[in-house]
């Protein structure tokens, strides 16, 4: 996630969830474990969900060094289908 020049890492593994992240050379890291994968993701979607609150935005998904999530949505016309 990114805002400005802000860019914040979410890492879920196993049980935790990493959040690291900051400007220039001030660089934070915060570690949170949760009872199970369930409870995990429900809070990482509530972290990114206050987020775009505040103004960040999702500039990437990966999973296993793939990229997981398509790029952000245009304000583009879809293409019309061909006949």
């Amino acid at each position: 996630m990114q805002r400005a020049e802000i860019e914040l890492t979410l890492t879920l593994l196993d049980n935790k969830l990493i959040i690291h992240g900051g400007h220039g050379e001030v660089q934070t890291r915060l570690e949170q474990e949760f009872p199970n994968e369930a409870a995990l993701v429900e809070h990482a979607l509530r972290v990114v969900k206050l987020r775009q609150q505040e103004g960040y935005r999702v500039i990437g998904e990966r999973q296993d060094d793939k990229i997981v999530m398509p790029p952000p949505a245009t304000d583009a016309p879809e293409p019309a289908p061909k006949a």
